[in-house]
């Protein structure tokens, strides 16, 4: 999210699967912070048991030194505030302009009608030779 980019990039489904299954992905640039470049490394630990959960998370010394005291304080008392998530969340007062502010999409919307009649024929072919 950092990079804007998705953590694990490659040609094909093939490829992609093994660098996720290896944990190979590009390291954060040299301009973000070490402290935000090792959360990244341990949030990113192929195996379950190595990787850090949620509630280590949250406790992390970055993720308190980053946090409002405030919202550190509604953590200790096991109270979380809906209006405060609600509060980033940036959307125009008329909806109607939101499709504006949103960037444009970057997939033709013919070329998914098409495959998505192609893959209905397909299953429906394979539903009448099971029949």
């Amino acid at each position: 999210m950092a990079t804007l980019r998705p953590p694990f990039r490659a040609n094909n489904l093939k490829e992609l699967y093994a660098k996720i299954q290896r944990g190979i992905y590009e390291p954060l640039p040299q301009f973000y912070s070490e402290d935000l470049r090792s959360v990244l490394n341990l949030c990113m630990k192929v195996q379950p048991s190595q990787r850090i959960s949620a509630s280590e998370l949250l406790k992390h010394p970055f993720v308190i030194r980053n946090t409002p005291s405030s919202e550190l304080q509604q953590q200790e008392n096991g109270q979380t505030s809906k209006c405060s998530l609600l509060k980033t969340i940036m959307v125009p007062k008329n909806l109607r302009s939101l499709k504006e502010a949103l960037p444009a999409s970057k997939y033709d919307v013919n070329k998914l009608e098409q495959n998505n009649e192609i893959k209905f024929r397909r299953a429906n072919s394979a539903n009448n030779i099971r029949n």
